[in-house]
C-alpha cells in the first residue's frame, strides 16, 4: 500500500466513521454500531477499491469512480445491515450517504493539494 493509499484509507475511516456516527439516529441505528460498521465495512472494501480503480481506468475513465463506489456502497450496506439491524433500504441509504461524504472529502483534499 502506497503512502497515498494509506492516507486515503485513514481519511476514509475518519470521515465515514464520523458521518455514520452523526447519521445513525436518523435511521434508527445505534451511533456506536454505525460507526463500527462504517470502519469495518471500509476496511473490507477499501483494499479492493484501489486496484480495481486502476485496472478499470484505462477502459472506463471517469466511470471507474462510479463502478468502484457502487461496489463500496453495496458491500458496506451489508455490514450496516448486519451490524445495526436496520432495514436493507436504510442500510443502503446510510452506506450511500457515508460514501458520498468520503468521496467528497477525497475530491476536496485533491483540489486543495
Amino acid at each position: 500500500m502506497s503512502l497515498e493509499q494509506l492516507i486515503a484509507f485513514g481519511l476514509t475511516l475518519g470521515v465515514e466513521g464520523f458521518v455514520a456516527f452523526l447519521l445513525a439516529p436518523l435511521f434508527g441505528a445505534s451511533r456506536e454500531r454505525a460507526m463500527i460498521a462504517a470502519m469495518l465495512g471500509s476496511a473490507i472494501t477499501h483494499p479492493v477499491v484501489w486496484p480495481a480503480f486502476y485496472a478499470l481506468w484505462p477502459h472506463l475513465k471517469l466511470w471507474s469512480y462510479g463502478v468502484v463506489e457502487a461496489y463500496a456502497v453495496l458491500g458496506e450496506m451489508l455490514v450496516y445491515r448486519l451490524a445495526t439491524f436496520v432495514s436493507w433500504w436504510r442500510a443502503f441509504l446510510i452506506s450511500l450517504l457515508v460514501n458520498a461524504a468520503s468521496v467528497g472529502a477525497g475530491f476536496l483534499m485533491r483540489a486543495l493539494d
